[in-house]
């Protein structure tokens, strides 16, 4: 199946930020599938799995800036993966634990696209499985934030939603 949800860019400003989600993994997808994309490929927050190694790769602005995992994803079980740049360093965490950072400032451009968009984009770059409990905030959430959403998560049987904003 290759859907995907796009939420409008309106006043997302996110110049320090997190974006986490709960994947769960059924297949390659497509090239490079989409976890999130804040705008247009390579001109903005980018956020996908590398079609050949399968570890997840994340970018801010283009060019040199990418980050990128090296435990990559498996199928069939529900993963928390969060995404953080504070402005000074990006980093990726996995299951409450931090997997790949890179120090590095850049200047996050606008978005550059009317939509932020969640499992795909209208590329043949959609994501095989299940996104769920996505949240953007425009700050870094601290290690301690972190853990206590995977526990909470991971311990809980209650309805998952997702939040924009």
């Amino acid at each position: 199946m290759d859907d995907y949800t796009q939420v409008p860019n309106d006043n997302l400003n996110l110049q320090s930020h997190t974006v986490e989600m709960w994947v769960y993994r059924t297949g390659n997808g497509g090239n490079y599938p989409r976890l999130f994309l804040n705008g247009n490929i390579n001109t903005s927050i980018s956020i996908c799995q590398n079609s050949t190694s399968q570890n997840i790769l994340y970018r801010v602005s283009g060019g040199t800036d990418l980050i990128t995992s090296t435990d990559p994803l498996t199928n069939n079980t529900w993963i928390y993966l969060v995404f953080i740049y504070d402005g000074t360093t990006r980093r990726i965490y996995k299951d409450g634990l931090e997997i790949a950072n890179y120090p590095q400032a850049v200047t996050i451009p606008s978005p550059g696209g009317s939509y932020s968009y969640i499992g795909g984009d209208n590329s043949p770059s959609s994501w095989a499985g299940k996104i769920d409990e996505v949240r953007i905030y425009n700050r870094a959430l601290s290690a301690d934030e972190i853990n206590a959403h995977y526990y909470r998560r991971k311990y809980s049987s209650n309805t998952i939603t997702v939040t924009y904003g």
